[in-house]
């Protein structure tokens, strides 16, 4: 790991941050009375200003549309909001943890994050009426309604509650998705138990940070959440798709009994499911049961599929 780069870009980084704290403290309330529309400019040179320090290199694809939209994301990492706070002016949902994040806490709260307690309903009820409230406002309201964050390597089904907020206000949904590329499709997710400070250096390490966003078209209001939810994902999943050339989209599917035996044959070890013919109660149909709990993934690193 290159430390001297880890420390330039890490003071760089938060030299940043504390000057984004001061305008946002400082300055907004202020700015906010007198020429109200100047701030959302503001934010949008200190995200690409942060960009340009942890060296994110943008392939977009699509435009976002004018107006108010809600924006559903498929969730990689702190990173893509980031890379989305690039891109147009927008009013960010996250868990109410990051609220209580030194530092980004703050930044959070003073730009206008709408947070959610994830797993209470009152809580959820309020946050689309929160969100409706400002998509009403014109504001594009950026969602990552997977819940929690992936490898990137598929998107997860989308929570519906949210799109909720869509369908009483007769906004357009317009998906985007997200893929870094290189060594930070490794370095960039942040998942699991991963804390803020180890995924940080693992971002600084990298000289570029290369990643893809795509627009997709916008979707209709005048469908129930249930469609919009689905439609924005299959959306998301054909983008990225079309972005890295397949012909399909990276949908999971599960494993053939042909399958499963290849790749057995061919050393690949799948944890959890039992050799081709032994199956838990050690028949050949208790095996197609345990094989149908198999992802196929596209793996980047190998080239192959398993």
């Amino acid at each position: 790991m290159a430390w001297s780069r880890v420390c330039l870009k890490g003071a760089l980084f938060l030299t940043w941050l504390l000057l984004g704290a001061a305008i946002l403290g400082g300055v907004f309330p202020w700015l906010e009375r007198l020429q109200p529309t100047a701030c959302p400019a503001i934010r949008l040179k200190w995200f690409r200003g942060m960009a340009r320090i942890l060296g994110l290199r943008l392939e977009v694809r699509g435009e976002p549309e004018s107006g108010p939209a809600l924006v559903p994301c498929n969730h990689i990492s702190w990173l893509d909001v980031l890379v989305l706070g690039t891109q147009v002016p927008v009013t960010f949902v996250a868990k109410n943890e990051v609220a209580d994040w030194p530092l980004m806490g703050f930044l959070a709260r003073r730009s206008g994050t709408l947070f959610v307690t994830r797993g209470n309903l009152r809580a959820t009820a309020g946050l689309v009426r929160a969100v409706g409230v400002r998509l009403q406002a014109g504001d594009k309201v950026v969602v990552f309604p997977e819940g929690t964050t992936t490898r990137g390597e598929t998107v997860l089904p989308f929570s519906t509650a949210v799109f909720q907020a869509v369908h009483e206000t007769a906004v357009p949904v317009q998906p985007v998705g997200l893929r870094y590329r290189g060594k930070a499709a490794r370095c960039a997710p942040f998942i699991g138990e991963d804390d803020f400070l180890s995924s940080l250096v693992r971002v600084l390490s990298l000289r570029i940070v290369p990643a893809t966003v795509v627009w997709c078209r916008p979707l209709p209001a005048s469908e129930q959440r249930q469609a919009l939810a689905k439609h924005a994902r299959k959306y998301i999943l054909a983008g990225l798709a079309a972005a890295d050339g397949n012909h399909a989209p990276l949908e999971p599917r599960r494993l053939r009994m042909d399958e499963l035996a290849a790749l057995s044959e061919s050393g690949i070890e799948l944890v959890g499911v039992p050799p081709p013919g032994v199956g838990h109660g050690g028949g050949r149909d208790s095996a197609v049961v345990g094989a149908a709990e198999v992802f196929m993934y596209f793996q980047r690193q190998s080239g192959r599929v398993f």
